[in-house]
């Protein structure tokens, strides 16, 4: 986020601590963040569950985002951005970074294996802060790494955890 120029900064870190797709917080207002609870309305673009409330913003993001989103008054939250910008400035953002093959796409994953891992959010609540229909694709996408993750934690041979898995 901090190799980008604003406003690409803040938006890359809006969508690196709340999980929301790269169009829907383009579409995100100023009415859309609650910096008193630091939570965020991400607007549906796919389907009906994809309209989510109270979406936490990660306490990393808030000094980036909160003197941003202050700044502006109504309407939406990054008039001047379009996904090709967004796309553009995400490629030189991380190439200045060193992260070389990372892709936007991939912050959603990031977002929910830090919640699943880090916080110890429930698998359930992961699914619905994505903005999946039910929880079968949360489980699917993540339970390899969490169980990869807690064996780490536990200094488990993880080849048994991943046979077990791939089964």
């Amino acid at each position: 986020c901090l190799a980008a120029p604003s406003p690409l900064r803040e938006y890359f870190a809006l969508v690196h601590s709340t999980g929301a797709e790269r169009m829907a917080a383009l579409a995100m207002t100023r009415a859309d963040i609650d910096l008193d609870r630091w939570e965020v309305h991400i607007p549906g673009t796919k389907a009906a569950t994809r309209d989510r409330y109270g979406i936490p913003v990660d306490a990393w993001a808030r000094p980036l985002l909160g003197p941003y989103v202050r700044s502006v008054l109504r309407g939406p939250l990054f008039p001047s951005l379009s996904r090709d910008a967004v796309n553009r400035g995400h490629i030189a953002a991380r190439t200045a970074a060193g992260l070389a093959g990372y892709q936007l796409r991939d912050a959603r994953h990031s977002v929910a294996i830090r919640w699943l891992v880090a916080d110890g959010v429930p698998m359930w609540e992961v699914a619905e802060r994505l903005g999946h229909a039910d929880m079968s694709m949360a489980v699917k996408v993540y339970t390899k790494t969490v169980l990869r993750e807690a064996a780490k934690r536990l200094r488990v041979d993880n080849s048994v955890t991943q046979r077990e898995v791939s089964k």
